[in-house]
């Protein structure tokens, strides 16, 4: 958050220090915030899908639980030189 507000106004170095203690103070907050969220996010697709998987066909159902497993397993990073584009002896 404070680089990018940081970026945003221009803050000098010396305003980052000073500001710094009040980024670290209010992180904590909206990183517990952002949590709330994904799992209030999580149980009302949770109920969302219970509610729909009867009237998806086997296949369509399959789908929906590979889909599920993604979102279960979080967000994926992409490791840059493995993989795509990395050469192979």
């Amino acid at each position: 958050m404070s680089d990018m507000l940081s970026q945003m106004v221009s803050l000098t170095d010396s305003q980052k220090t000073q500001l710094q203690p009040y980024f670290n103070t209010v992180q904590p907050q909206l990183d517990a915030i952002h949590q709330q969220e994904r799992q209030a996010e999580a149980a009302l697709l949770k109920q969302l899908y219970s509610s729909i998987r009867a009237l998806l066909t086997p296949e369509q159902q399959i789908k929906l639980n590979a889909f599920e497993a993604l979102r279960a397993a979080g967000p994926v990073e992409p490791k840059f030189g493995e993989g795509f584009g990395s050469v192979s002896e």
